[in-house]
């Protein structure tokens, strides 16, 4: 029985009429074909082909629909990396106004009224986000373009503003005032600046925090933060390790 099941089956595949079946579904025989010679298909191999191309886009499919879970899993992970770093951010920012307060109620306490106002506008800046202004002119752009560690580093950021009122009463305008800004920014960090050779700091200063530590490399992170940090360089274009590094929770 099982021979004259398989002799049915054979006999009805070699009599299966592929050219009609092809046509029906848009196929046109050679004389017909107006397309490349080289892409012309018989109407059994045109048949064969169009049976395999459902197993085909379904695996497409299956590819497309892991791909997308992958990269809704890394979108997941770097959100809550992203919240870790803000929620970081926002702590050191506190520290950071909580001890400028400390900082200015010693200056009233000594009576040290440059000390006060300079704590007090360090303070509002850091309160008002210290965002740069807008319309910026080009000398400044250019200034800002030159120095990143104005919109990178806090106490670099707070610092210069506080000279800034000084360095317009002693006359500084223009490039002047940039270059000025920008040495006195440079002596009074210089480790920030790769010159570990610094003075005693002034009393508001010794409020700011310390830089980090230059441990705090990639090579130096965990193996599961190397790991996020693949995930989302895959996944996010022009993520760098200096961007994971600096948003990187190392408490």
């Amino acid at each position: 029985m099982n021979e004259a099941v398989k002799e049915d089956s054979v006999q009805t595949e070699d009599t299966r009429d592929y050219e009609a079946e092809a046509k029906a579904q848009g196929w046109a025989p050679e004389e017909e074909w107006r397309g490349k010679p080289e892409d012309f298909k018989s109407a059994e191999q045109f048949i064969k082909d169009g049976e395999s191309i459902p197993a085909i886009l379904k695996s497409k499919v299956d590819k497309l629909e892991g791909r997308v879970e992958e990269l809704l899993e890394s979108n997941k992970k770097f959100n809550e990396f992203s919240q870790r770093s803000l929620e970081k951010e926002r702590k050191e920012k506190e520290k950071l106004i909580s001890q400028l307060e400390e900082a200015r109620k010693q200056a009233i306490t000594e009576g040290d009224g440059e000390a006060f106002d300079r704590a007090d506008r360090q303070i509002n800046d850091l309160r008002n986000d210290n965002q740069p202004p807008q319309g910026l002119d080009p000398v400044a752009k250019k200034w800002l373009d030159a120095n990143p560690w104005y919109e990178t580093n806090a106490k670099l950021a707070i610092h210069a503003d506080g000279l800034a009122d000084r360095l317009v009463a002693q006359g500084y305008t223009g490039q002047a005032y940039f270059d000025e800004l920008t040495k006195q920014v440079r002596e009074a960090f210089p480790e920030e600046f790769g010159n570990r050779n610094r003075s005693k700091p002034s009393s508001v200063e010794s409020a700011t925090p310390s830089s980090p530590s230059s441990k705090r490399t990639f090579d130096s992170l965990p193996a599961d933060a190397k790991e996020a940090y693949a995930q989302f360089k895959r996944d996010i274009p022009g993520f760098t390790k200096a961007q994971f590094v600096e948003q990187y929770d190392w408490e």
